[in-house]
């Protein structure tokens, strides 16, 4: 059976999809084939098991519409050609991993057997399901999801909920801690004075380790600029996607912001300590690994939409989360990779995170700190750590399956 999927989102969402499309190729036996961007070359060395990709140029149609330097025929021979290509290869299901409008007119060009996600009436004018699945239902019903995006998607094509993703035992090796303290939305950036408390804090209380700072080649002039004051101490190094992976995989830990990287770090099997600022939704798109350390701010605005503008005088979501919050978040996260070895059950991991909140001199600090782990059912469940702080939350720990009105 010949599945193609449609992601046509941004490169962390196609690194969530891969999570999707694996159990797919591992649990249906499908031949798995992508509908995507350009930016799956760089990406392309998790997707072994793509039987065959399509590239949409999207961008550069934009331009040949937009600029009189273009030819204005190119974007309409690339769709038409693009669409026959594909349905010529016949596929038995289609998929749309990225439910947007863009991803539902190309469903309503192309044919299958069984289509997943939404399409358009022939006159291309309203929406419609291409079927009852009760899962993209849900998720078309609602303003934000109860239900992390892959164990959704999982959902939909009838796939399993396995247990999340683990460290590796190569990264809780390693004495290198990696940031990335940049991203293309300015609302989900933590200012860089409390990323520079934060690096004095660090190297101040872990001399053992070695500290990088992850940067794209557009990044580093600002980078440098940034954090100058601390010259070698934390170097800036520049890499690609891949490079950017074979760090990660060498890497005991990564702290970062809501980026592809984030997304990356899960599949290179390294601790991952994630500020989820401004419109990032954990709920929805938190790092999808066993162990990781979410810091979620107060604020009652966020997460906010994505495509709007902050709608507050400053952002409060960046004022809220303290340098103080995110040590913390580090400590907890070394202190659980030391010990990891040696931990032969879940309740021995819970009496770690327990101890650790009674040593903290301010329980305000963890407020913000959420651990991520696998529910009973398989279920990506993410918990504020105070909750371990009561003695019978191992037995009750679990989140039930979501349940939701259809």
């Amino acid at each position: 059976m010949k599945t193609l999927a449609i992601s046509l989102h941004r490169l962390g969402d196609l690194i969530m999809h891969a999570y999707v499309l694996k159990s797919l190729k591992d649990e249906k036996g499908r031949s798995v084939n992508l509908l995507v961007h350009p930016f799956y070359n760089q990406i392309k060395f998790i997707f072994p098991f793509i039987s065959d990709v399509f590239i949409f140029e999207r961008e550069y149609c934009q331009k040949s519409i937009g600029e009189n330097l273009f030819n204005k025929n190119w974007p309409y021979q690339h769709i038409k050609n693009l669409v026959e290509k594909i349905n010529s290869s016949q596929f038995d299901q289609i998929v749309d991993l990225s439910q947007s409008d863009t991803s539902a007119r190309w469903m309503s060009f192309l044919n299958a057997k069984q289509k997943i996600g939404v399409t358009y009436d022939p006159k291309l004018q309203n929406k419609i399901h291409c079927s009852d699945n009760q899962w993209i239902h849900y998720l078309h019903s609602t303003s934000q999801s109860e239900i992390h995006f892959i164990d959704l998607f999982k959902k939909s094509l009838d796939l399993s909920l396995t247990i999340l993703p683990p460290v590796s035992n190569k990264s809780l090796n390693s004495k290198l801690i990696i940031f990335q303290t940049l991203t293309s939305d300015i609302k989900k950036n933590w200012p860089p004075q409390k990323w520079i408390q934060l690096f004095h804090k660090l190297l101040n209380s872990f001399p053992e380790f070695e500290f990088k700072i992850l940067s794209s080649s557009n990044e580093f002039a600002l980078l440098k600029s940034t954090y100058s004051e601390f010259n070698g101490a934390i170097p800036i190094i520049v890499t690609n996607i891949e490079e950017t992976f074979k760090v990660l995989q060498e890497s005991h830990l990564i702290v970062t912001l809501d980026t592809a990287i984030k997304h990356l770090a899960s599949w290179a099997g390294v601790s991952i300590v994630e500020l989820a600022l401004g419109s990032s939704n954990p709920k929805e798109t938190g790092a999808y690994q066993d162990g990781a350390i979410i810091l979620k701010t107060q604020v009652p605005c966020s997460p906010c939409r994505h495509s709007n503008f902050c709608s507050q005088p400053s952002y409060l979501c960046h004022n809220d989360l303290s340098v103080e919050s995110v040590f913390a978040a580090i400590q907890l996260q070394l202190t659980l990779a030391r010990e990891k070895k040696s931990i032969e059950n879940s309740l021995e991991k819970y009496h770690l995170i327990t101890e650790f909140i009674k040593m903290q001199k301010n329980n305000n600090y963890l407020a913000p700190i959420h651990f991520v782990e696998t529910s009973e059912e398989g279920w990506w469940s993410c918990n504020s750590i105070s909750k371990y702080e009561k003695g019978d939350f191992y037995e009750r720990r679990t989140k039930k399956s979501v349940e939701v009105d259809y």
